[in-house]
């Protein structure tokens, strides 16, 4: 799946993050986009006393609570991983609430003064590709660091920001051929109708598995197909070198 990923993160807790991504998330879905969020609990997650939480303790891997207006999904993760954790979201824009560490995606720093911002870049060496702030030295030093500089009493030019970059990430995903097999004239149209929840897809984008056995091909059902590029993708993504976006992957095993 074609995804936008944006995470907003900050050394410290109470620091407008969820304030930042409330104003997005209204942003971009009242302009028709399909958004998922993510919101990492560092510290854990707390079902107080919930029959959710009592199926967990004794051991069930997921549970899930369904009503008349809210599904909730808990799953005990193998892993801590933002990766593994967009495999239960399939929208094309995602917001993350944390995740500093993760490689994944854009990252917006929210910093209230020079110290968080150096915390962020300085100390913990986080990639950020953009800051949020309304200190005025924490903007000025953005810029000088190449960064792109937002102020919390002007969103609208972060909010631009994002969808310029969620179209561009869908596009680079893209031969961008203007086949208009997609039943679209470009390929920018399809991005923008993708972003917003179009079912269309690029059929040269779609993912496929060939699987040859001294030479002979091996016919796979779409189950398999599906489990052998999450298996090999979750497996080779975190490794370094390996490009964010592929082309073409083949591994060769040999028994000789």
């Amino acid at each position: 799946m074609i995804r936008y990923v944006m995470k907003i993160v900050s050394p410290l807790s109470n620091s407008g993050k969820t304030y930042l991504g409330t104003k997005l998330v209204k942003h971009l879905t009242t302009k028709g986009y399909k958004v998922g969020v993510v919101k990492h609990c560092a510290h854990g997650i707390s079902l107080e006393v919930k029959d959710t939480a009592k199926y967990l303790e004794v051991g069930a891997d997921a549970v899930i609570a369904s009503s008349n207006d809210l599904l909730v999904i808990y799953v005990k993760p193998l892993v801590d991983d933002l990766r593994k954790v967009l495999e239960f979201i399939e929208h094309p824009v995602v917001i993350v609430e944390g995740y500093r560490r993760s490689d994944l995606g854009d990252t917006v720093g929210v910093a209230r003064d020079i110290d968080e911002l150096n915390e962020l870049v300085l100390k913990e060496r986080i990639k950020l590709d953009a800051v949020v702030s309304d200190n005025d030295a924490v903007i000025k030093e953005a810029l000088s660091k190449g960064l792109k500089a937002f102020k919390f009493s002007d969103l609208n030019s972060l909010f631009d920001w994002v969808e310029e970059r969620a179209l561009r990430s869908v596009m680079d995903s893209l031969p961008k051929k203007d086949c208009s097999l997609c039943g679209f004239s470009s390929c920018e149209f399809f991005s923008k109708a993708y972003l917003k929840g179009s079912n269309k897809h690029c059929v040269y984008a779609a993912r496929s598995v060939k699987v040859l056995i001294d030479g002979k091909v091996i016919q796979l059902n779409p189950f398999v197909e599906n489990m052998i590029i999450s298996v090999v993708e979750g497996l080779l993504n975190p490794l370094k070198g390996v490009p964010p976006r592929k082309d073409k992957m083949v591994i060769e095993i040999s028994y000789k």
